[in-house]
């Protein structure tokens, strides 16, 4: 019991989990400065909409917008 545990709990499932994926989060540089600042999750009361022009970018939605896929920004 003094060593990191194999098991937790009963199951049968080894720890960590290795064999997870990262739930769709996928770190890029989209200007190449080696930093990333912003991320964006996808939320339904978001405050933010891809631009129809350029789908790398955000803009703001209006209040009154519904129906569409909206994000929420985190530093």
């Amino acid at each position: 019991m003094a060593d990191k545990p194999k098991f937790i709990r009963s199951g049968t499932r080894p720890y960590p989990h290795d064999d997870e994926g990262n739930d769709g989060l996928v770190m890029e540089d989209i200007d190449g400065d080696g930093r990333i600042l912003l991320m964006r999750i996808p939320d339904a009361n978001g405050a933010w909409k891809v631009c129809s022009t350029e789908p790398r970018l955000l803009v703001r939605r209006e209040p009154t917008e519904i129906g569409g896929q909206y994000y929420r920004v985190l530093p």
